[in-house]
């Protein structure tokens, strides 16, 4: 422990209160984010769903988003969106599953993370400025389940 540091403290002692101080020169190195980081790395590791389990059960319903709107006469402008965003869907679960893939996999959580996150928008806006509770309810439904699929993921390449 540092000189003056507080035992415990972590913003001024090299390990946390449940963390020996680390040996060296490390102990002046070592913050609070170092830590956490190392915490959220654990945690990313024990997420439920591979990344290949997540592919195909993108590759499985993403045409629902493709075609429901058309089945269930959404306006055409959202129809339209849906189309193209359950195209997005599956071309990036395609490139994710693909064997010589060449984007990486924190790249892909992001393109997950936007498409949720976009399906589920546009579904909030058919609720202000449209009509059609229907078309509300899947795009906000849709969305809000891929949200927590893709929360759910692994995303590592031990996992895949």
């Amino acid at each position: 422990m540092r000189a003056g540091a507080e035992p415990g403290n972590r913003e001024t002692s090299g390990g946390g209160p449940d963390l020996p101080d680390p040996p060296g020169v490390t102990r002046l190195t070592h913050k609070n984010w170092v830590f956490t980081y190392l915490r959220y790395r654990e945690m990313m590791n024990q997420r439920p769903i591979s990344i290949d389990l997540h592919n195909g059960l993108v590759l499985a319903t993403a045409p629902l988003m493709m075609i429901v709107p058309f089945l269930l006469t959404f306006d055409p402008a959202v129809g339209l969106l849906s189309f193209l965003l359950g195209s997005a869907l599956m071309g990036v679960a395609l490139a994710a599953a693909s064997p010589s893939r060449r984007v990486s996999l924190s790249a892909i959580a992001g393109f997950n993370w936007t498409l949720g996150l976009t399906i589920l928008s546009i579904g909030m806006v058919s609720a202000i400025f449209g009509d059609q509770l229907v078309a509300t309810i899947f795009l906000v439904g849709f969305g809000a389940a891929y949200m927590a699929l893709t929360a759910a993921t692994r995303y590592s390449a031990r996992g895949a």
